[in-house]
């Protein structure tokens, strides 16, 4: 009997390097993608890392037997020089969490500029990292310099998507970008969505979407036009000042991997081209336990309100009054009469504080905390006392959140609200400091930890997708207070898939959060709904979890795809192989030949863009490298390309020739994207096969009325049109 072979697929990346790249936006967006780069590393890929000083920490853990193994398999760190200091970081998401994009587009998308204006610093540091070969590798405080690999690959955040695709426009190397959404723009696209991708507000679909809803997502648009025409000035002159003097092109399909780390149930189904891949939600297999005086107090309470608002958001004292509020009702027994305001002994003294009219039951403050303080300094344990919906809160704040507190506090105007803020000062001085039974307050959680716990109940979160992954994944629900970003629209994916509710940051109230709350912890139907879908939610992201490796088998299938001879659909793939390989120009005769090929292997823009354009920016590239920052070289690139001319070698002009007659012969579409990328528009949509109907129709038409007429049909016959 013959033997049996068993082959499990796969194949080995020795010899291949692939480089991470995260700008701005914290931690979060890296996690991910070093989750995967743990996954290619151990399929035998060198992997490197690129970030902002600083940020190289991020590797490296406060934990001594951790140090040289949580991310031992990164074998270079290059710095792309500073990011955003502290004060500038702290008054950038500040503005984007008090803008709105339903009150002024122009304020909501101001903090884009910041973010995008690091494309200047991370374009040239990527040129240079490319094209430098050295870098340093950082072990605990010890930073090594030495020589690094050209990259067969870059995975990158998509807050560098645009350096990145640059780098691959102009270097030819493959690129998968990273999104926590499916992108926002043009991308991903389709009509039953209404507004642009990923920056829905009102509705998800256009399923059960009100008229007026979608009317209003389809002007939206209009609405942000002389913003978008602002921030396209911009991009076009900081593009410029760097020599590089194209614009990306806006396409329905991209011409590179698109991994968006979400799942279909939290992400709204739609169709994908190929390189648009849902691989969430990215998690590591193991996280840090609960443990110490946070496990303690877990450990005696039985139904845990969990609180945390991520690093970003800090929550403003008019926010910060209501959810206080909101919570210390929850924690009190349902039966206390008098919570809410109507009920007992009167309207309370909150309606004299300029309390609006909701269509929710709102609480009574003076009531609130005076039987919560009541409860506290009562001889009889608050532990063992009658608890309400909840027994217990562990919050997670920052001592920068804390101060805010008491931060911008209106100043009482009568004695009621003298009052009300001495009680209030007094339940805050034991609760931050963990003085009181049922609260627990930690400057930072081991959030999986804490969302994993038996007595964890229920998650108030800001929305973030890494948070909101991380509590489907173990199965808790959510209130969302979105801010800014992705976290209103995860708010509405929350509601939508039905494992929790959300709040709007400009029209809570507390007792709406009461309201919520109640609801989803109840045993009514909404809570019986909500644990079904819960669970329901929980399985299905626990099997697409699985999805990472599917991430790293898509990198693998680019990368290999063109290093043995696949075009990755640059513009520019002879232009830069000739870069490499002899840092001089092509000649006039290879010029005309690159610009058919490129007409052939363009990004979807029907090549329309001039060779030279791109073989300009491949100069100035070099010439940022050499800290020249001048952006006119028009002159310049003509000089060179007469100088080139005359000293071109045998040897050089031989490297060029094979160069381009390998591209010419060798080099096939990408095996991942569509056809209708590398055609015009005319035949993409078959406009030719309309149009040679139409002419074909006409002429048939036209030759049918003669010969009728020749024939005298006309004469025996009422024209047809007489009828």
């Amino acid at each position: 009997m013959a033997p049996i072979i068993r082959d499990a697929g796969g194949l080995s990346g020795a010899g291949t390097t692939i480089l991470i790249v995260v700008g701005t936006g914290g931690f979060t967006h890296a996690a991910p993608m070093l989750e995967i780069g743990r996954i290619l590393a151990q399929r035998g890929h060198r992997i490197e890392f690129a970030t902002h000083q600083g940020q190289e920490r991020w590797l490296t853990s406060p934990n001594p037997r951790e140090q040289d193994s949580k991310y031992s398999f990164i074998s270079q760190v290059h710095l792309m020089g500073p990011g955003m200091d502290v004060a500038t970081e702290v008054e950038h998401y500040m503005q984007m969490q008090e803008s709105d994009a339903r009150v002024d587009y122009r304020a909501y998308a101001a903090p884009k500029l910041r973010v995008d204006a690091f494309w200047e610093s991370d374009y040239a540091a990527l040129c240079r990292i490319i094209t430098s070969g050295s870098g340093s590798t950082t072990k605990g405080t010890t930073t090594t310099t030495h020589h690094h690999h050209r990259p067969d690959l870059i995975l990158a955040d998509f807050f560098v998507d645009m350096a990145a695709r640059d780098i691959q426009r102009q270097f030819d190397i493959p690129l998968a970008s990273m999104w926590p959404q499916m992108p926002y723009g043009v991308l991903a696209g389709v009509p039953y969505i209404p507004g642009p991708p990923g920056l829905q507000i009102d509705a998800l679909t256009s399923e059960h979407a009100t008229l007026w809803t979608r009317v209003r997502a389809a002007l939206r648009p209009f609405r942000a036009l002389p913003t978008m025409l602002t921030y396209l000035g911009f991009l076009r002159s900081m593009r410029l000042r760097a020599g590089v003097s194209y614009l990306l092109p806006f396409t329905s399909k991209p011409n590179h991997l698109v991994l968006v780390n979400s799942f279909w149930g939290l992400e709204t189904p739609r169709d994908l081209p190929p390189l648009v891949v849902p691989v969430g939600p990215v998690l590591a297999d193991s996280y840090e336990d609960v443990e110490g005086e946070l496990g303690a107090f877990l450990e005696r309470k039985k139904r845990v309100l969990y609180v945390s608002f991520g690093t970003h958001v800090m929550v403003q004292y008019r926010d910060l009054e209501k959810l206080l509020l909101a919570m210390l009702v929850l924690l009190l027994p349902v039966d206390t009469p008098g919570l809410f305001l109507g009920e007992g002994d009167g309207k309370g003294t909150a309606m004299g504080m300029g309390a609006r009219q909701t269509r929710y039951r709102e609480p009574d403050p003076e009531v609130v905390y005076r039987e919560s303080l009541s409860r506290l300094s009562s001889t009889s344990s608050p532990s063992s006392a009658p608890s309400g919906i909840i027994d217990g809160v562990v919050w997670a704040m920052t001592p920068a959140q804390t101060k805010l507190f008491y931060s911008n506090r209106p100043p009482p105007v009568n004695d009621a609200q003298r009052r009300l803020h001495e009680q209030q000062d007094l339940l805050l001085s034991r609760i931050l400091a963990n003085a009181h039974p049922q609260w627990h307050v930690v400057p930072f959680a081991p959030q999986r930890g804490v969302l994993a716990h038996r007595h964890t109940k229920l998650f108030l979160t800001h929305g973030g997708a890494s948070s909101v992954q991380e509590s489907i994944f173990h199965g808790t629900p959510m209130v969302c207070l979105g801010y800014f970003f992705d976290q209103p629209l995860n708010a509405l994916r929350i509601r939508e898939a039905g494992v929790g509710e959300g709040l709007d940051k400009a029209d809570f109230s507390a007792g709406e959060v009461v309201e919520k709350m109640e609801d989803i912890l109840g045993d009514g139907e909404t809570g019986r709904a909500v644990a079904r879908n819960v669970e329901r939610m929980r399985s299905i992201a626990r099997v697409a979890s699985r999805r990472k490796e599917l991430a790293a088998d898509l990198c693998q299938e680019v990368l290999f795809d063109h290093k043995f001879g696949a075009a990755v659909g640059s513009l520019t793939t002879t232009a830069t192989t000739a870069d490499v390989l002899g840092d001089t120009l092509l000649d006039e005769g290879e010029e005309e030949e690159e610009e058919e090929a490129d007409e052939r292997s363009g990004d979807g823009d029907g090549g329309d863009e001039e060779p030279w354009v791109t073989r300009r920016a491949s100069v100035n590239a070099r010439t940022l490298e050499a800290g020249q920052h001048d952006p006119s070289s028009s002159s310049s690139l003509s000089a060179s390309r007469s100088r080139t001319q005359r000293n071109k070698t045998p040897r050089r002009r031989h490297l060029h020739h094979s160069a381009h007659k390998d591209n010419m012969t060798k080099r096939r579409p990408m095996h991942l994207q569509t056809a209708d990328m590398r055609m015009s528009t005319w035949r993409a949509q078959n406009w030719d096969l309309v149009f040679v109907g139409v002419v074909t129709a006409t002429a048939i038409g036209g030759v049918g009325w003669f010969a009728w007429m020749r024939l005298g049909g006309h004469e025996s016959h009422q024209p047809i049109w007489w009828w």
